[in-house]
């Protein structure tokens, strides 16, 4: 990282904080402060902390309750709308 994008960055770290800890809108708090949104964004951005570790992905066990399997088996409705049907256990 240059020099001169160190500078910036610890010119706006301590603003993205103040933002945070006010609980005002980004918008809100730069308009208090005299500050140019757009780059405040940019930065907001830049600093946010990135997630270390990716989130969890692989299978996970499903025990039904008993008396509560239907005869068609596990029907499984993704977020994007995909339905997976016709599971049935043993």
């Amino acid at each position: 990282m240059s020099a001169d994008n160190e500078q910036r960055e610890d010119y706006w770290r301590p603003h993205v904080e103040a933002c945070q800890a006010s609980g005002l809108s980004a918008k809100r708090f730069c308009r208090d402060n005299a500050l140019p949104y757009g780059q405040f964004l940019y930065w907001a951005g830049k600093l946010r902390p990135s997630a270390a570790t990716p989130p969890a992905s692989g299978f996970t066990r499903v025990v039904p309750r008993s008396g509560a399997v239907a005869p068609e088996g596990l029907h499984i409705t993704l977020t994007n709308g995909l339905r997976i049907g016709g599971i049935k256990g043993s």
